[in-house]
């Protein structure tokens, strides 16, 4: 398990916004820097995209689309790789 934490270089910056819901889109950035430790451990900078899709659940709520949502873009780790993020849940 690997657990996040802030860095100290101030918080990350989260944008999300759900539009058209029930039946919408999800869109977003996260970027910033965590302090890895479990699995990867040291500090990482993410810069991620988030896309998908919204449904109505059936039940007057909202729900993601399964299979519907990427997330894509990097991770640069503590000796300065960079790695590809492209998940699609």
């Amino acid at each position: 398990m690997t657990r996040w934490t802030d860095t100290g270089d101030g918080l990350p910056s989260f944008d999300l916004q759900l539009k058209d819901i029930p039946d919408g889109t999800l869109t977003g950035n996260l970027d910033g820097s965590f302090d890895m430790r479990g699995d990867i451990e040291g500090p990482v900078t993410l810069a991620l995209t988030l896309d998908g899709l919204l449904e109505d659940d059936g039940q007057g709520g909202t729900q993601r689309v399964p299979g519907s949502t990427a997330v894509r873009g990097t991770a640069t780790g503590p000796s300065g790789g960079v790695y590809a993020i492209d998940l699609q849940l």
